[in-house]
């Protein structure tokens, strides 16, 4: 096995340092390559300083406090948010498994989450989407329903072509066209 590849100049040691070599073995095992391994190892050691400086315990872990975690590590970082999401998954799963935190918290689906569900099975069962496109799409599709309709009922049957070119042009003055068209296509999916 490979060194650890953790941020050694860091002077602090939070709750997730003890752990962090057993994630990375557990990958190696998987046969994941160096490549994947070092960034992960990486964002870990980020996320252990963090967890030391906030004062987070190992068992308070879960997925509120990674989302504030990666919040703030991807504003000092240019890279996919995605792939980290993936690597604090992972770690949750590994962590729960051990025993090291408790279970995710499961609440209900909102009707919002509900609709998405299906659109996530229509494209990946139906369609034969690869994951990494379903995910970009069901990704797609939450930004539009949250925009379009907040914290409300989606209902779908009220929306009318305005709504949708609104937010794509919104969407290409933040993202860019490319992404636009992208989004487009991911829309028309969805309707």
């Amino acid at each position: 096995m490979s060194p650890l590849l953790t941020n050694d100049r860091s002077p602090l040691c939070g709750p997730l340092h003890a752990h962090i070599n057993a994630y990375l073995k557990l990958l190696e095992e998987r046969g994941y390559k160096q490549s994947t391994i070092r960034p992960d190892s990486l964002l870990l050691a980020d996320l252990d300083d963090w967890l030391a400086r906030k004062s987070h315990r190992l068992i308070d872990l879960n997925e509120t406090i990674l989302e504030r975690f990666l919040h703030y590590h991807m504003r000092r970082r240019h890279s996919r948010r995605q792939a980290k999401r993936a690597t604090l998954d992972r770690l949750l799963v590994m962590l729960r498994k051990d025993g090291c935190i408790a279970a995710a918290k499961v609440s209900p689906p909102s009707p919002a989450q509900q609709l998405l569900d299906v659109f996530e099975y229509y494209l990946s069962d139906e369609l034969g989407f690869v994951k990494t496109t379903v995910a970009g799409y069901i990704t797609t599709a939450g930004q539009f329903l949250r925009t379009t309709f907040g914290e409300e009922l989606a209902n779908v049957a009220k929306l009318d072509a305005r709504a949708v070119v609104t937010f794509v042009q919104i969407y290409a003055h933040d993202h860019g066209r490319v992404s636009a068209h992208y989004v487009t296509r991911a829309l028309r999916s969805f309707f």
